[in-house]
């Protein structure tokens, strides 16, 4: 299975670049306790929306999700269900699975995780920093990965400025640089989809910017080592 997994993770054919080979994308799931409200749904909904067209941009086959709740895993299943799509969600909080990831985060450039962000409590999938820090150290053992970047595909994270910096040092040696994003995201099927809102008193709507206005919006952090932040306080 190990094996299989690393030959499939990306579709092969003539239009696979090597940027494609070189991005992984993970959905980010959130624990809750209550299940019947609209957050619960829209969480599912949302990360499944963007998964399906990201993985689809990227080529890669495999459908890598993060969730503690078992319920919630059989919730995304039945979601995939209703449209139609056969892939089966490999839940990396399974040791097997861990296994699985850690193979093949060898060689990636760039990792992507989609969840929910939280701009008002600065949180990602309900973890704040610190619990995300440790996501990525303990939990998916990339203490030492040093990746060239971390994409956060989560709404308005660029303005969660204590977030970023807490990040920044916290995720040294993990990643080298953090991507993040000011405005609502979404994705279609030619790729990443940027909402700039509009003004509640106005009678303007909200803009819409597609795959190749990415660069106009990307916030983009370097890691810095804690050593040296603490140096230039001095």
């Amino acid at each position: 299975m190990k094996r299989r997994l690393e030959l499939s993770i990306f579709k092969s054919g003539s239009n696979e670049s090597e940027q494609q080979k070189k991005i992984m994308i993970v959905e980010l799931y959130s624990f809750f306790d209550e299940k019947d409200n609209e957050d619960y749904s829209h969480e599912i909904i949302g990360n499944l929306d963007i998964g399906i067209h990201l993985r689809n941009l990227y080529g890669q086959t495999e459908h890598l999700i993060y969730s503690l709740d078992k319920d919630m895993v059989k919730d995304i299943k039945d979601e995939l269900n209703k449209r139609r799509i056969s892939a089966n969600p490999i839940n990396l909080t399974e040791t097997p699975e861990l296994e699985m990831f850690q193979s093949l985060l060898n060689g990636v450039d760039t990792l992507i995780i989609i969840a929910q962000g939280n701009l008002d409590e600065q949180k990602i999938a309900d973890l704040d920093a610190e619990s995300f820090i440790e996501l990525l150290r303990e939990d998916f053992e990339m203490g030492d990965r040093n990746l060239n970047c971390l994409e956060l595909f989560c709404c308005k994270m660029a303005n969660a400025h204590d977030l970023r910096e807490s990040l920044k040092s916290g995720l040294y040696s993990c990643v080298k640089n953090i991507i993040s994003y000011p405005t609502l995201l979404a994705a279609n099927e030619k790729g990443r989809v940027f909402i700039e809102e509009a003004d509640e008193n106005s009678d303007e709507t909200d803009r819409f910017y597609s795959e190749d206005k990415k660069q106009d919006f990307q916030q983009i952090d370097q890691v810095i080592c804690p050593e040296k932040k603490s140096e230039n306080k001095v």
